[in-house]
């Protein structure tokens, strides 16, 4: 055999491996989130909420005052940002690329029932949200540089007294940037590079632009996160519902379709091979704990270092959170319904953004907006999860360990151009599915804790003014 046809088959040999490997761990984060996973999620989503006496419910008038009705009002207490710049934090690393293309990807391989259960998963995951910035804010502390710091990491080590579960969490949570890092990268690559546009050069944009930030500390990020969540999730909305309204007589029929298959089997249809119920539930559940990212715990950290009076007062921008993913979701699950592009079928479920773009804008216009779309969410999500991630190797090995790990992840965003999104998010889900359930455990163990703090908060007329109402009215 020739040296160049050896190098040749070595090659393909060393493919091969890297091909099964691949298959292996994408078979080992389905099964991590199987259906036993969801369910656990599911009944700490309900149990806490039960705890909580379905604060996300019965108080949501209050909320909706004390958040949309006050983004920009002055907070009395201590901390270090506003609370709607901890609120567009946590947004921008939750309000991702996976709300564009992962809830289309759901819908295509779970049937349209999956956004419904997609719902469901949201509004029983505003009660874990509530409580995990609540539990977050109660034991945040005051680090080296004067910020106000905390997270999954505090609320365990001094909630739960588990020390080495806090520890082995931050650890896993470093990792879990390091791959998602890529991730981002490699979806916006994707996306670009059907209008032409080099890999290279987005992922030379993306480090650049996200250099410039992410030394600066949560006081810079909560900068450029104040004008850049907003804009992009209108940007998004309002260009997407441009191509639903197109297909405006397609939308109640899309609603009908996705209540109906929420409880019965999706027929197969056009390259969609049909779903069951338990396939709907599944897909739509991991979608919206994706997406949602109740009980991650990671966008607490933001949280922490809100300038608040009380924990359940800054909680209540986890509600607010929840409500703007809710349409972002929504409208992604609508734009493949109406069109009717979720049935091109699993494979071509990827592009299902892409195509809707594409068909209602005149020539390259679709996927330019698109791809604009995807950078700003992309962006925000690298920016934001590069800063949780430094917070959490600052808690494992101090200052210097931050500062190293921040040089490391600017390194790993041009792994994304020369790499797909699906082979990072493979293995980030094998760490995530650690992450969260470690998290989701022990928020649900402080369940006592939590009720403490919203019947402090409630019961106290200074906080909640109705109390004081009703004292006044019956003497």
């Amino acid at each position: 055999m020739r040296p160049d046809q050896e190098i040749v088959e070595r090659r393909k040999e060393y493919d091969g491996i890297i091909e099964q490997f691949g298959a292996f761990v994408a078979d080992l984060g389905a099964w991590l989130w199987g259906i036993p996973l969801l369910i656990i999620f599911l009944f700490c989503y309900l149990f806490i909420s039960a705890s909580t006496g379905f604060v996300q419910f019965r108080h949501l008038a209050h909320i909706c005052k004390n958040t949309f009705g006050e983004m920009f009002g002055r907070k009395k207490g201590e901390g270090t940002i506003r609370p709607f710049s901890a609120a567009m934090t946590a947004l921008a690393q939750s309000v991702g690329a996976s709300n564009i293309v992962g809830v289309p990807l759901a819908i295509a391989i779970g049937g349209p029932g999956a956004l419904f259960w997609l719902w469901v998963a949201c509004l029983l995951g505003m009660g874990m949200r509530y409580a995990e910035i609540a539990i977050a804010v109660k034991y945040r502390e005051k680090n080296a540089n004067g910020e106000w710091v905390g997270g999954p990491q505090m609320y365990m080590k001094k909630g739960l007294r588990a020390g080495a579960l806090a520890m082995v969490w931050s650890v896993a949570y470093v990792l879990v940037v390091l791959l998602s890092v890529p991730a981002q990268t490699a979806s916006v690559v994707e996306n670009a590079s059907t209008v032409g546009v080099p890999g290279w050069l987005v992922a030379g944009i993306m480090f650049i632009a996200t250099a410039l930030v992410i030394f600066g500390g949560i006081k810079r990020i909560a900068k450029i996160t104040d004008i850049l969540v907003p804009f992009m999730a209108l940007f998004y909305f309002l260009t997407a519902w441009g191509i639903i309204f197109s297909h405006g007589n397609a939308l109640g029929s899309s609603l009908v379709l996705v209540f109906q298959s929420a409880f019965a089997p999706a027929a197969a249809v056009g390259g969609f091979a049909g779903s069951g119920v338990i396939m709907a539930i599944r897909q739509g559940v991991a979608r919206g704990i994706y997406s949602f990212g109740a009980g991650m715990g990671d966008f607490t950290i933001a949280h922490a270092a809100a300038i608040t009076d009380h924990p359940c007062r800054q909680a209540q921008w986890g509600v607010f959170e929840m409500i703007c993913s809710f349409v972002i979701c929504t409208t992604s699950g609508l734009l493949a319904l109406t069109t009717g592009l979720w049935t091109v079928g699993e494979s071509a479920a990827g592009t299902i953004p892409s195509l809707a773009f594409a068909e209602f804008y005149p020539g390259n216009l679709g996927p330019i907006l698109l791809s604009i779309s995807l950078f700003l969410f992309a962006y925000s999500t690298i920016l934001v999860a590069i800063h949780y991630g430094r917070k959490q190797a600052e808690y494992v090995g101090g200052q210097k360990l931050s500062q190293i790990m921040g040089v490391v992840y600017l390194l790993c965003i041009p792994f994304g151009a020369v790499a797909t999104m699906g082979y990072f998010l493979n293995f980030v889900d094998i760490m995530l599915a650690f992450v969260v359930f470690t998290n989701i455990i022990s928020v649900t163990l402080m369940w006592k804790q939590i009720r403490a703090l919203v019947a402090d908060y409630f019961g106290n007329p200074n906080f909640y003014p109705r109390r004081k109402k009703f004292r006044n009215e019956n003497g």
